[in-house]
């Protein structure tokens, strides 16, 4: 058999089982068909079968698990940040427009979030900006609740593709986060950036989404002009 043949086999298949989800309304953590009942269904071999189960496992649409059978996946920002990241790493995108896009997603995220947030979500933005304060100094530890901090606004958000997105930028940020901090000319621009994190995180507890996304664009605009001295371009 061709790889051309081989891979339209696959395509085949991985389609069937998308139909087979949309149709029947499956939802998170459905069983779905196993692959001995795929490739008698399609009249296709175990292999490839076999093959088109494991592509879509790698992109988290369905789940799989030794002894069990396949089923539908939750949505998982981890294969899109390691897309968005191999994009940057290749010099397909470049780090500024990963900001570009960020501050689009996540200036309407922080609005939505203001609007609809619960109080322990309120409680847990508040925690990541004081843990983001309270790690001055160690950069990868800033970076780390950085990413922890933007992540909670997008899911307060209420919107789970923005969160989606949010995410997806998690591996760029872990690289350019450290440099970021330390590229600014000293402790105080640093404080100054660390702070706002929590004048955002008091806007959504206020409820004032005019407030939050007004502090949210000067945050991305601050950023951008830190990575763009860094040599992010």
């Amino acid at each position: 058999m061709t790889d051309a043949r081989k891979g339209s086999l696959s395509e085949t298949v991985s389609r069937e089982v998308l139909t087979h989800i949309q149709t029947n309304r499956l939802q998170t953590g459905a069983v779905l068909p196993s692959e001995n009942q795929l490739a008698e269904q399609l009249g296709i071999s175990r292999g490839i079968v076999r093959e088109a189960v494991r592509g879509l496992a790698n992109l988290g649409v369905i789940e799989v698990g030794n002894g069990r059978r396949p089923r539908v996946g939750r949505l998982d920002g981890d294969v899109l940040a390691l897309l968005t990241d191999y994009a940057v790493q290749t010099e397909q995108v470049t780090v500024q427009q990963t900001l570009d896009v960020r501050r689009v997603l996540e200036v309407r995220a922080v609005h939505l979030a203001a609007l609809h947030r619960s109080e322990a979500e309120a409680r847990a933005i508040a925690a990541a900006a004081a843990a983001l304060r309270e790690a001055m100094g160690d950069y990868d530890l800033m970076t780390r609740h950085d990413i922890e901090f933007h992540v909670l606004v997008a899911a307060a958000s209420r919107n789970p593709l923005l969160r989606l997105q949010v995410e997806s930028f998690r591996y760029v940020i872990e690289r350019t986060g450290p440099i970021g901090w330390k590229s600014r000319p000293d402790e105080e621009a640093v404080r100054t950036q660390v702070e706002i994190h929590g004048e955002i995180a008091a806007a959504i507890s206020a409820r004032d989404p005019q407030l939050a996304s007004r502090l949210m664009t000067k945050h991305f605009t601050d950023t951008v002009s830190v990575l763009s001295q860094a040599g992010f371009n």
